[in-house]
């Protein structure tokens, strides 16, 4: 009998389990946002809505969605205002240039430090210009981002000369001032989202269930088509330099599809990126260059870079939009001589 009565609870046992774990692997089918079957809390710490960010930015910014951790930034850079600071105040010029830089991927220093800013501040020190930089550039900010960072941390800046945007290959992301991050928090705060360590699938889905209807909502704003969101906070960033005595360089950075840079069997690409790759991104590209570049005219002021690299033999980016090392002072120059070329002085 006491057999029997073992074998019984064994049995209920192992039922019991197979039904939960049934339940569990049914519920990894019915939501739509998935966890993994075995869900470790400790690995997924940190991670972000971006795929190419999580790798590199671990702060929540509450206004911009995410931004550098100045855990992140090492001796000798520091950081002020929310930027990268670089400062030579050794020189023969009299006057201090002090520039304010915003922008995405491609003028972060943090991710990549030999990007063109840091080219920009080698280039002040050895002619001796005096200068304090703020690099306020951060890896997928798009003009949008750039306006909401000048406002907060832009225009704090004491003495503010110059403001340059480096702009153009996030503007086919999120148009509006809100990005994922903020939407992902939100959401996740009016759904009590609770993702458990044990059984994770089977209790998201009754949770999805219990807290369906919540008395609170996410807003959800009108996504603003290009080139218009473009166009608009161009002019409030050119707006506010006017209003704050200070000058205003917009910048349209070069990318695959533009300056030339348009066929696939012109360069060597083998390791770098396939065909369906690199035409995926031109047409991507090429869906906002060109009805910006035509509507730009009610824009006046922009530098166009886009074909900065149309006398480059080889091919100058590391992917779709970053420069390779070798030729990140190409914009750095071109930018200097716009500060100190009598023909193009800004």
């Amino acid at each position: 009998m006491r057999a029997s009565g073992l074998y019984y609870k064994v049995y209920v046992f192992v039922a019991v389990g197979l039904i939960i774990a049934l339940l569990e692997v049914s519920a990894y089918f019915i939501n739509t946002d998935k966890l993994p079957l075995f869900y470790d809390k400790r690995e997924s710490a940190g991670k972000r809505s971006y795929s190419y960010v999580e790798h590199f930015y671990f702060a929540l910014d509450p206004l911009l969605g995410w931004s550098i951790d100045p855990g992140q930034v090492k001796e000798p850079l520091r950081v002020i205002n929310n930027c990268i600071y670089l400062e030579n105040l050794e020189g023969v010029s009299k006057d201090t240039l002090v520039l304010f830089i915003s922008g995405g991927s491609t003028s972060d220093i943090v991710l990549q430090d030999y990007n063109w800013p840091a080219k920009l501040f080698e280039k002040f020190k050895e002619q001796g210009i005096k200068c304090k930089i703020y690099v306020g550039g951060v890896g997928g900010y798009g003009t949008s981002q750039e306006t909401l960072k000048l406002l907060r941390d832009g225009l704090d800046i004491p003495d503010l000369k110059y403001h340059i945007s480096y702009f153009g290959a996030n503007e086919m992301k999120e148009s509006a001032y809100t990005s994922k991050y903020e939407y992902d928090l939100y959401r996740n705060v009016t759904k009590k989202d609770r993702s458990r360590t044990y059984l994770p699938n089977l209790s998201r889905w009754i949770d999805n269930v219990l807290y369906r209807k919540s008395v609170i909502r996410v807003l959800y704003a009108e996504s603003k088509p290009q080139p218009f969101q473009t166009l608009k906070n161009l002019k409030i960033m050119q707006s506010l330099s006017e209003s704050h005595g200070y000058k205003f360089i917009p910048i349209l950075q070069p990318v695959l599809g533009m300056g030339g840079i348009d066929s696939y069997e012109k360069f060597d690409l083998n390791g770098i990126m396939d065909k369906s790759f690199f035409d995926h991104n031109k047409n991507r590209y090429q869906s906002f260059y060109r009805p910006f570049l035509a509507e730009v005219s009610s824009y006046q002021g922009l530098y166009d870079f886009t074909d900065i690299f149309q006398n480059v033999e080889d091919f100058p980016f590391t992917d779709d939009c970053h420069v390779k090392e070798i030729y990140q002072h190409m914009i750095s120059d071109k930018i200097y001589e716009m500060f100190f070329s009598a023909e193009d002085h800004i």
